[in-house]
């Protein structure tokens, strides 16, 4: 029993012994397996807490990235800045020439009407205005006009943001790359001596930038470079808005130019037309960049222009084009035709006129407009503009800027914007929106208007072109005072065609008064018969004057038709061709005393409110539609030049759509 006890106590001993074994590795394990899930955990942190580090630092590696490269951006902005300012044309390479497509015919339409063979315009053609006012020159005495002082002689110059207003400049210097000349301006009737080329330019150069076209309000930023900052920093919001335009134009040549097709500026006969800059007066050129069938006339990098597809290559090379015209100091005018756009309204049918049963509007040609009230076509028209811009223009000029007059205008239904805005509010809307926009790019902005709307309330309102109104926005105001484009007995002028002097002063005059805030109270073609107090021109009142007036009143549709359709022009009246009452027009402007002396006129200065200098356009065609017109030559082109000088404004520009200009006209570069 001893022995067997024994053993049973040996196994059992064993068998704790092995228990103990299994308990203490069974221990050893899970106190392994704590310390490793306590290192995992640490790890795991550890782990944790790289990234978030890591992360950290990748974000403030890029706030520092974007830091630099806004600091990047903004030095060469204004590096890009600096290269317009010196070049006043931009930098980078120009293109060269391209295959593909014929030579386009030489001499273009643009649904103007005939004259003498010639298509002739007589659709505000016309450039932007620059009667600029005359700071310096000298009057006997000064005089109080409508209760407004007039004198020739500046009593002090005036320093308009940091730069010195007056007629005489003491010392050359350059503003927009343009060169300032020193040089006394006589108020009176200038003699076109101040109409020099503006020399110094260098050759344009493509310049690069985007064009983003931003609707109003966006809050983007439109423009690409300013080419003088100069300019920008001497329009501070104290000066009023004559002072400012006074300052943005200092540095501009007074502008004596001719019109050119996109046709013309792509084929061999344009050396012609830049000779004959070069050996007269002449000192610029107005080249269509868009033109009145809604082409683009050259390659253009902006994105709506590649949408709609609209560049039909007449120039196929504009760059080199603008590079030779700087090379003789010509100042360049890009013509861009608003909102008679056939290929925009057939692109974009919902920016097009509608009738009121939903079809796009036609006017009598068969052409497309498109809708003035419509911020699409106006972000449009912008990328054009700035286009131009960038490939080294001077000058945007608006063309058509306006409301169709075409009789079926009363079918037409606007849209739900029409309700907000009167068509004048529209149409200075786009001004403003396109002026602000390329003012930032250093470029001056014109436009052209009818020469009816100087004066007459009821045409402003049907053509939505307040003149007044459009001059707080624009650098130059171009009325067209084709002399061919009045009725009977406006300005009490019989056939004011056969008295191109005679039409033009009135014109230009009431043109004086109207900017002065003066009430020119004279006979327009909108008068009702037996109305009007005479010419301002000093023209010769027909005894018969108030029947035969009523007799020879045309309405708008006779303007019109002048220049789209091959007859006579006279009043505005929207859709009534025959129309001879009229209605006495509402003039914006208060009466004030009348003023008998032309020179007093000619010395007014414009109100604070007005920007723009006025341009007009005259008439180098002979009008063979207008019953008793007399033929144009040397002359007659002499008498409407002398007549805007002798109205106190200095620039014009001459309109022959086939771009045949009378060079006799003309006074030799020598005797400018």
């Amino acid at each position: 029993m001893g022995a067997a006890e024994n053993g049973v106590r040996e196994k059992r001993t064993a068998g704790d012994e092995s228990r103990g074994l299994q308990a203490g590795a069974s221990r050893r394990r899970r106190k392994n397996m704590g310390n490793k899930r306590r290192e995992w955990k640490r790890r795991r942190k550890n782990r944790d807490g790289y990234r978030v580090t890591a992360l950290v630092c990748l974000i403030a590696a890029a706030l520092m990235v974007a830091a630099g490269g806004l600091w990047l951006a903004v030095n060469e902005k204004e590096a890009v800045f600096a290269v317009w300012a010196e070049s006043d044309g931009g930098s980078g390479t120009d293109r060269g020439p391209e295959d593909g497509g014929g030579t386009e015919a030489a001499e273009e339409a643009d649904g103007k009407g005939t004259a003498d063979g010639q298509t002739m315009s007589g659709e505000e053609n016309a450039e932007g205005a620059a009667g600029s006012q005359k700071v310096s020159g000298k009057a006997d005495a000064e005089e109080t006009v409508g209760g407004q002082k007039v004198s020739g002689e500046a009593d002090a110059e005036k320093t308009v943001g940091g730069q010195k207003v007056s007629g005489e400049a003491d010392a050359e210097g350059t503003l927009g790359g343009q060169k300032v000349t020193g040089g006394t301006e006589t108020a009176g009737a200038p003699d076109g001596e101040n109409g020099v080329k503006a020399q110094g330019s260098d050759p344009a150069k493509g310049a690069t930038g985007t064009l983003n076209g931003g609707l109003p309000g966006n809050g983007e930023t439109v423009g690409t470079a300013n080419r003088s900052s100069e300019v920008m920093q001497m329009l501070g919001a104290q000066d009023s808005l004559l002072a400012q335009g006074q300052a943005f134009r200092a540095g501009r040549p007074k502008v004596k130019g001719i019109y050119v097709t996109g046709a013309m500026a792509g084929t061999a006969n344009m050396d012609n037309l830049i000779d004959l800059v070069d050996r007269t007066e002449l000192n610029a050129l107005v080249i269509d960049v868009k033109n009145d069938e809604g082409y683009v006339v050259c390659d253009m990098d902006a994105p709506l222009v590649s949408e709609v597809g609209s560049v039909r290559r007449y120039v196929k090379d504009m760059l080199e084009l603008i590079r030779k015209c700087k090379e003789k100091g010509i100042y360049l005018i890009a013509r861009i035709v608003a909102f008679k756009d056939p290929v925009l309204a057939e692109a974009k049918p919902e920016w097009s006129l509608h009738n009121a049963d939903g079809t796009i509007f036609r006017d009598k040609s068969g052409l497309a407009w498109v809708n003035p009230y419509e911020e699409q076509v106006w972000a449009y028209l912008l990328q054009v503009a700035q286009g131009a811009v960038v490939m080294g223009f001077d000058e945007i000029q608006f063309d058509y800027v306006r409301f169709s007059t075409d009789s079926g205008m009363k079918q037409v239904d606007f849209g739900p914007k029409a309700a907000l805005r009167s068509r004048e509010e529209a149409i200075e809307a786009f001004v403003a929106y396109a002026s602000d926009a390329l003012h930032q790019m250093g470029a001056a902005v014109s436009a052209d208007v009818y020469g009816v709307v100087i004066d007459s309330r009821t045409d402003q309102q049907i053509v939505g072109q307040n003149y007044v109104n459009l001059a707080a926005h624009l650098d130059y105001l171009s009325p067209m005072v084709y002399p061919s484009h009045y009725g009977p007995y406006n300005y009490n002028i019989p056939i004011p065609d056969a008295q191109p002097y005679d039409t033009v002063l009135a014109a230009m005059q009431a043109s004086r008064m109207v900017m002065a805030g003066i009430d020119p109270k004279q006979k327009s073609g909108n008068d009702p018969a037996g109305s009007g107090t005479g010419s301002a021109a000093g023209g010769k009142a027909d005894s018969t004057g108030g029947a035969a007036a009523g007799d020879g009143v045309n309405s708008i549709e006779g303007v019109v038709s002048a220049e789209e359709a091959n007859s006579a022009a006279g009043k505005i009246s929207e859709g009534d061709e025959t129309s001879g009452a009229g209605t006495v027009p509402e003039n914006s402007v208060p009466a004030a005393p009348a003023i008998r002396s032309a020179a007093q006129i000619a010395a007014l200065s414009p109100m604070d409110t007005v920007r723009a200098s006025v341009r007009p356009w005259l008439q180098d065609f002979t009008a063979t539609w207008v019953k008793g017109h007399i033929k144009y030559g040397p002359e007659q082109i002499r008498a409407q030049i002398q007549a805007v000088y002798d109205a106190g404004y200095e620039e014009w520009i001459l309109w022959n759509a086939s771009n045949r200009y009378t060079e006799g006209g003309l006074l030799p570069e020598t005797q400018e």
